[in-house]
């Protein structure tokens, strides 16, 4: 956040706002299609998701019945498209920008909080130099809001959001286990040879959050599915560095490799990176 502020003061554009890319989702789409990334809402909540996500797993997370916008997306989903996406970054934050100028007051939730936030309000209304300005911002969130953590509702209401599409997957890959991640962890094994390094979403989600048991009040922020690679990334936040090895040990016991990636102190906690794979044969 320090680097993003210094590059917009260099700019002259300290006064914009900075906010995340999924608070910003039209309206009248539950499923919208962007260059990198695709936006989701289903049951009242809004997420982001990679545009590499594999198929099945994005229809799974996909509301039924929902309204799609973009004609590439809709043919993933097997649906037809009531509106347009946004196929060029342009297009893109020309939309972002757009939903802010005519979203109610206190509606979305900025980052720019604590020292960072903002010292007087924007006038997106009066000034193209003030759009472009919240464009850029909108720009900054899209591609580094996977690295920011902070200690906000909205951050809290992801977590909680991606524990619950864990139980989803989880119940609709193995309708018999009736949602229990061991008796699927079983299951899923015994028709898998866990053996490459490529491990599919629904196996290393579960097995996270069975590991997360090591690590007493453990959160998980984000997770970003490779499809090309067949690794989970999952970044957690825990009390010491200690609780990372723990995670990783349950996670090796459970079949699976684990790599240790950067991990950093926020607060009085640890923000770790983990990335799961399938054992080597």
């Amino acid at each position: 956040m320090a680097g993003w502020m210094a590059w917009l003061s260099a700019n002259q554009l300290g006064t914009c706002d900075v906010v995340s890319a999924h608070s910003l989702m039209p309206e009248d789409a539950d499923v919208f299609e962007a260059p990198d990334e695709i936006l989701l809402r289903r049951d009242g909540r809004a997420f982001a998701v990679d545009a590499s996500m594999p198929d099945d797993v994005l229809r799974l997370l996909a509301p039924a019945q929902g309204r799609v916008h973009g004609a590439a997306l809709a043919r993933r989903l097997g649906t037809t498209p009531v509106g347009e996406g946004a196929t060029t970054g342009e297009a893109y934050l020309k939309t972002l920008a757009g939903v802010y100028e005519t979203a109610e007051p206190g509606s979305i939730i900025s980052l720019r909080q604590g020292v960072y936030a903002r010292r007087r309000r924007m006038g997106l209304e009066s000034a193209s130099r003030w759009r472009f300005a919240g464009l850029l911002a909108a720009a900054a969130a899209i591609m580094w809001l996977a690295s920011v953590v902070l200690e906000t509702a909205a951050y809290r209401s992801q977590a909680d959001a991606l524990r619950t599409q864990t139980v989803d997957l989880i119940s609709t890959a193995v309708p018999s286990s009736n949602g229990n991640v061991d008796a699927a962890l079983t299951q899923l094994r015994q028709s898998q040879r866990i053996g490459t390094a490529s491990v599919r979403p629904t196996i290393a989600s579960a097995a996270l959050y069975q590991a997360l048991a090591a690590a007493d009040g453990a959160e998980i922020r984000t997770l970003r599915y490779d499809a090309a690679t067949g690794q989970l990334t999952a970044l957690v936040l825990i009390s010491n560095y200690a609780e990372a090895d723990a995670i990783a040990a349950q996670l090796e016991t459970a079949g699976l490799g684990v790599t240790l990636g950067q991990a950093r102190q926020t607060g009085d906690q640890v923000l770790a990176e983990l990335t799961i794979e399938g054992a080597a044969s």
